[in-house]
């Protein structure tokens, strides 16, 4: 139960790195995303937490549990 806990938390955090890196890099290199843009994206990267953590509070759902 544990290393379910700590992959999931993996899992989300690298999530969000990797979305932040992406907006950071494309900003870098001249391409300015608007805002509305990038607040939609984290409000995607929200959902996809949300949904990892319900699946793992409720294994019944059927959805693909990031733990195993």
């Amino acid at each position: 139960m544990l290393i379910t806990i700590l992959t999931l938390t993996l899992y989300l955090v690298l999530l969000a790195v990797v979305v932040y890196t992406v907006i950071w890099a494309l900003g870098k290199i001249g391409i300015e995303l608007p805002p509305r843009i990038v607040q939609l994206l984290w409000v995607a990267v929200v959902i996809v937490a949300l949904i990892y953590i319900i699946t793992y509070i409720v294994p019944g759902l059927h959805l693909p549990s990031p733990g195993g």
